[in-house]
């Protein structure tokens, strides 16, 4: 017994050291928010936004500002907070004397936690600076700015201490290289023994403890965050947009979700992704293994607001999903709605009212085993307002490890003009419970004359000759 109680203990220092040394760095990234003259024209202000996009940081850092061409003293700086990871972000405000700089056009760049919190050779380390260039005006003539009045030195006395005559010192206690002053504990000479003991049972206590949180954390592990992945079908070599394959090749990147988008403007082209089994039954065999929301902002996903669901509420809708098939709408909403609430919640509480009104995106991420599952591509044009099917395939895959991943992002729309930030939770939450509710309730399925059809990867679906059903070229990423 108790040869295996040591070995479970060695297992466990070594799984915790394993983890330790996976444990990445931090990671601080720059980017320029605003640049800006006062409407006197005496004051320039910057401002810049740090985010982390690595580990948890331990220290603190300065913010350094430089003056173009000069790199060795800073204009200015100021004193930044350690950041955590998971992209917390904090915005840094200079404001500089108009005089203090030349005018024209003057660069600014910005330095942050080079040398302290990064080496200073890290491969992440460029992106540690943001430069910025505003147009400084000249002085008009004749109008002088009013100087700011110094201020007058105070005159202070520092009062002498008072003398204390000094009382009897005792030797203080070193336990494990810690020196313990017992001058201020109000034990008498003959107790001293309690302090080594009290110690020796709180290093115990916070052994137990660590060996606790370690039992914790493999049992119920965190729930992994969205890696990067690939399509299947992204890896495959590129065809010839002449031709019907590199054309749907080149429609594929732009399916989101299996949903068409709305409204359905007249000739316009829209492209979804549907996940099923062999079966032809919606998201038969798929499991889900994520779910997001991120907030999308101001340069798009640089540094997004995410809330990542927990293990529960992943395995909650993948039980949902496995047993959509018998459920009506109502049992689906009913199962989801708390889904969304949950989720909808906690982003509220990363939201900023600056940062309301972007849209926010819904990631689903789901898994199939190879031969179990199926992608299929379908390609609409709206006719008379209402789309029709042109063409429907499925691609070409390579499948490495016998698994296939894949991806569903739908876009739900920010606060509107309006709307309070309650009502605004609110009718998030419901958007997020139909978005669910549909991608999980599909009782129809591709028509009978389509699913027969053969849609192997290596046999494409033939369809009418181009007079008919053209085949557009899909959007290049510039547009």
């Amino acid at each position: 017994m108790r040869k295996a109680i040591v070995t479970l203990l060695l297992l466990l220092v070594a799984t915790t050291a394993i983890h330790a040394q996976d444990i990445n760095q931090p990671d601080y990234a720059v980017y320029v928010i605003d640049r800006q003259i006062s409407v006197d024209g005496t004051t320039i202000i910057l401002q810049f936004g740090v985010y982390n996009i690595g580990a948890t940081a331990d220290r603190d850092t300065t913010a350094r500002l430089f003056l173009e061409p000069n790199t060795v003293a800073p204009i200015a700086t100021q004193a930044l907070r350690p950041l955590e990871s998971q992209s917390d972000t904090e915005i840094l405000t200079f404001e500089l004397p108009t005089e203090d700089v030349p005018t024209g056009s003057v660069t600014f760049r910005l330095e942050v936690g080079i040398g302290d919190v990064e080496q200073a050779d890290s491969p992440t380390i460029e992106n540690n600076r943001a430069g910025v260039v505003i147009i400084v005006p000249e002085t008009t003539p004749g109008v002088q700015r009013t100087a700011r009045p110094a201020p007058q030195p105070a005159e202070t006395t520092i009062p002498l201490l008072p003398t204390v005559t000094p009382s009897p010192t005792r030797e203080p206690i070193n336990i494990l290289g810690v020196e313990i002053d017992t001058n201020n504990l109000p034990l008498p000479e003959d107790n001293l023994l309690l302090i080594p003991v009290i110690v020796a049972f709180c290093g115990v206590g916070l052994i137990l403890l660590w060996v606790l949180t370690v039992i914790l954390r493999l049992l119920f592990p965190s729930p992994r965050t969205f890696e990067v992945w690939q399509p299947p079908y992204a890896a495959m070599p590129i065809q010839d947009q002449n031709t019907l394959a590199g054309r749907r090749q080149m429609w594929q990147q732009s399916a989101q979700s299996d949903s068409l988008g709305i409204p359905c403007m007249e000739g316009q082209y829209h492209i979804r992704k549907w996940l099923c089994g062999v079966n032809n039954v919606n998201l038969s065999s798929w499991r889900v293994r994520g779910l997001r929301l991120s907030q999308y902002d101001i340069y798009g996903r640089v540094a997004r607001s995410q809330v990542l669901a927990s293990g529960g509420l992943v395995r909650k809708l993948d039980r949902t999903v496995r047993k959509g098939s018998t459920l009506s709408q109502e049992e689906i909403e009913k199962r989801v709605r708390p889904i969304a609430r949950k989720m909808v919640s906690a982003l509220a509480r990363k939201i900023g009212k600056r940062n309301m009104m972007l849209p926010i995106a819904c990631d689903i991420r789901f898994r199939g085993a190879h031969g179990e599952v199926r992608i299929l591509f379908e390609l609409y044009q709206c006719v008379n307002s209402s789309p029709q099917m042109i063409d429907h395939w499925e691609p070409d895959m390579t499948v490495v490890s016998g698994g296939i991943q894949e991806n569903y992002t739908y876009t739900l729309q920010g606060i509107r003009q309006g709307e309070t930030p309650r009502t605004f939770r609110q009718r998030l939450q419901e958007d997020m419970t139909e978005v669910l509710k549909a991608m999980i309730y599909k009782p129809q399925v591709l028509p009978k004359e389509q699913v027969t059809e053969d849609t192997s990867p290596h046999e494409p679906v033939v369809i009418p000759e181009p007079t008919e059903t053209q085949i557009p070229p899909a959007p290049s990423p510039e547009e």
